[in-house]
């Protein structure tokens, strides 16, 4: 892949498709009314730490420290895998179907896999901690997208690195996937009511069941975890009821007033706190995990 594949990438992540995604909203939605306005003109003390977050990861360190440490962990896991593999069973496991984009196929439907029980992981104590600052915003706009924990990013890697490491994919491919899942990414977190009918609720997650599942309702809690439909579906997390949506966010009202810098470092303390308290996190949190009977 060449510097200026993935220069355009980071750009493009960073910059360009937030606007577009917040201008689609605009039109959308009109002016009064769009996530837009508030952000610019009167931010509440949520969109502070929305917008402090995106500014943060647009300065270009962040999201290079994201994207080298997601490459280098995907190295590092298909390596071990595949050594692993080859000393025990004299097997090289990396699939090649000699055809690029059924391989980018392939990788998409196990990247999107493994984002789903990596998503399901996040949601789970201890490790709900270094998610929740992402659930404690009290209204949907793009830049919600942005509003994550830095250590859920240093661990993702763990989940979301192995199709990479399995499938031989072009980086070329993964520029092009990482700009368009930033756009629907953003998409799904703005404040839009659409469902997109059949398609919202068989292939893709539309804004409207995203929305339930940063609601404050216990109905919706752990609810439409993926991106594709499927994975819900399949391990029960799709969300087939009719309790509306009625309030955003999490039950813990000291988030969004003493700033994102004072909420990142609190879950940091609670995060190892609970640790400390239960040096068996790891194996508690997988036994959550529990599939659908």
């Amino acid at each position: 892949m060449s510097l200026t594949a993935a220069a355009f990438g980071l750009l493009a992540r960073c910059f360009c498709v937030p606007i577009l995604v917040l201008l689609i909203e605009c039109i959308a939605l009109g002016w009064l009314h769009s996530s837009l306005r508030r952000l610019l003109l009167r931010p509440s003390g949520s969109e502070r730490t929305d917008l402090i977050c995106f500014l943060a990861y647009g300065t270009g360190i962040f999201p290079l420290m994201i994207f080298l440490g997601s490459f280098g962990a995907s190295y590092m896991v298909g390596r071990l895998v595949n050594l692993g593999l080859l000393g025990l069973t004299g097997i090289k496991l990396r699939l090649d179907t000699g055809s690029p984009p059924l391989n980018f196929v392939l990788y998409y439907f196990m990247f999107s896999f493994m984002d789903y029980w990596n998503h399901r992981f996040f949601h789970v104590d201890p490790f709900w901690y270094l998610h929740r600052i992402h659930h404690a915003a009290a209204a949907m706009n793009p830049l919600v997208e942005h509003r994550n924990h830095p250590a859920q990013h240093a661990l993702e890697p763990l989940f979301l690195a192995w199709p990479m490491g399995l499938i031989a994919v072009s980086p070329e491919y993964l520029v092009w996937l990482s700009v368009l899942d930033q756009f629907y990414q953003l998409l799904v977190h703005a404040d839009l009511p659409w469902d997109w009918g059949w398609f919202g609720r068989w292939v893709l997650i539309s804004p409207a069941a995203h929305r339930i599942h940063h609601s404050a309702a216990p109905e919706h809690y752990g609810k439409n975890l993926s991106v594709l439909t499927l994975w819900d579906r399949l391990f029960g997390t799709w969300y087939d009821g009719s309790v509306p949506v009625s309030q955003l966010g999490v039950d813990h009202e000291t988030y969004n007033q003493r700033g994102a810098f004072a909420d990142i470092w609190r879950d940091y303390r609670v995060f190892f706190g609970h640790l400390r308290r239960s040096p068996d996190g790891l194996r508690r949190a997988a036994s959550k995990l529990q599939l659908p009977s």
